[in-house]
């Protein structure tokens, strides 16, 4: 994504900084609102869309690919109970892909950094048509089961 872009959609994001809940308590944010304004949105469910990623430190979804790829953990929300060994990496379908994620926010005692702290479903933006496109929780090799489901 080029430098121009990533500026509009900076920009656009500013308008809406607020987010918007839905009836049912679920707030609509952007990537950027969460990492601008966490304080809002803590003890919160949200969904938000970014780019998925697995890396050796952790899971995390980012603004862009580029920022993926640079492991840019400023432009980036951590999925904290997302915990997959290697073996795992090959069968979650998402990973290096756009996504929405729908998940509890919240800062873990742990890191004191605000990031998912329950993550409800992942669903993969570019699912082929046709696929089932929910990846968390993720499939059991043994049972087949893969719902988006709480």
């Amino acid at each position: 994504m080029t430098y121009k872009i990533k500026l509009i959609t900076l920009f656009i994001s500013l308008f809406s900084l607020n987010g918007c809940m839905e009836d049912d308590g679920l707030y609509s944010a952007s990537l950027i609102q969460l990492i601008a304004t966490p304080e809002k949105f803590i003890g919160k469910t949200v969904y938000f869309k970014g780019y998925f990623d697995i890396a050796r430190f952790g899971v995390g979804v980012y603004l862009t690919e580029e920022d993926a790829k640079m492991l840019n953990k400023a432009s980036s929300i951590s999925l904290m109970d997302v915990v997959m060994d290697q073996s795992d990496w090959k069968k979650f379908k998402c990973d290096h892909m756009h996504v929405t994620v729908k998940g509890k926010f919240g800062v873990p005692k742990e890191t004191g950094i605000p990031a998912i702290v329950k993550t409800f479903s992942i669903f993969g933006n570019d699912i082929k048509e046709g696929e089932d496109g929910y990846c968390w929780p993720l499939k059991s090799i043994d049972s087949g089961d893969q719902s988006g489901s709480e």
